[in-house]
């Protein structure tokens, strides 16, 4: 592997656990009281549990693929897309909560997501970068 191609991997990486903590160090959880005249919203796992279960779950057969077909960046890429995919479905079929969500909450959503757009925007570059430098070489 090059070493452009691995740098690039590498800085990916590094991006993915920084937003992960910063994600999980500023995440208020949604199954906790709502504030105003709300009635507390009762569930039995934490907000984001089976989307973090997909996750993982994703980026573990998402490594094996990208081990299978020497290609760990772009097995890792579609690793947590699937994981993404079935921790929503995960949480559609488990959590049965389908409170109302508040304008500041609706507001903090609308940021996260674009802000997860922008970081997948960015991983698909990358990725594509590191597949494309070794064709270059």
């Amino acid at each position: 592997m090059s070493p452009s191609a691995l740098f690039l991997i590498v800085f990916a990486s590094l991006v993915i656990v920084a937003l992960v903590v910063l994600l999980a160090a500023t995440r208020r959880s949604l199954s906790g009281p709502i504030p105003g005249n709300h009635a507390t919203a009762e569930s039995k796992y934490p907000s984001g549990y089976w989307m973090s279960i997909g996750v993982a779950a994703g980026v573990a057969l998402g490594l094996l693929l990208g081990l299978a077909v020497h290609s760990l960046a772009g097995g890792i890429s579609i690793g947590i897309g699937v994981g993404l995919i079935a921790g929503k479905l995960l949480d559609k079929r488990y959590d049965k909560d389908v409170a109302e969500y508040t304008e500041q909450q609706k507001q903090e959503r609308l940021r996260r997501a674009t802000w997860g757009l922008i970081m997948m925007i960015l991983l698909v570059l990358a990725t594509l970068a590191a597949a494309l430098l070794p064709l270059l070489d």
